[in-house]
């Protein structure tokens, strides 16, 4: 969810009535909060038995782009902001001009691209141990208005 708030920057684009994002704005995506990420390992690492296995955390649902910027629009008070797609390449230009580094850009263009084009992202389906309690709609007001 972090994402939002600096590498995508939805207040900056919000205020143009716009978020646009190389990410397919029809395939749903888990989102997860960096405290309920920090919290989770916070856990692991007092408990007696952390595991030896990769903990997979899926948030407290799936969004897709254009729910989750209804959901970010409303919790700012920016009512009516739509979602727009870019293609990968003027997705990239963008973010260089915004001034993102050029790894981290084609780190981000690696990824919409293997969202949009369906490969499998994790492992696990959803399950009470992999759900966090943070939604999308909570730590929008908390952290963009």
């Amino acid at each position: 969810m972090e994402n939002f708030a600096k590498g995508l920057d939805f207040a900056g684009q919000a205020a143009s009535g716009t978020f646009a994002t190389p990410f397919r704005a029809d395939r749903p995506l888990p989102m997860v909060s960096a405290e309920d990420v920090g919290r989770r390992a916070a856990e692991l690492l007092m408990s007696d038995d952390p595991g030896d296995h990769v903990q997979e955390l899926l948030g407290a649902r799936d969004y897709t782009m254009a729910e989750a910027t209804a959901a970010m629009s409303e919790a700012t008070g920016r009512a009516g902001v739509r979602y727009q797609q870019v293609p990968l390449k003027d997705a990239r230009v963008g973010m260089l001009a915004a001034g993102m580094s050029e790894s981290f850009a084609d780190a981000v263009l690696e990824t919409a691209r293997s969202f949009n084009d369906n490969e499998p992202w994790g492992r696990e389906k959803r399950t009470a141990r992999n759900t966090t309690t943070t939604t999308l709609e909570q730590w929008a007001r908390q952290h963009l208005s």
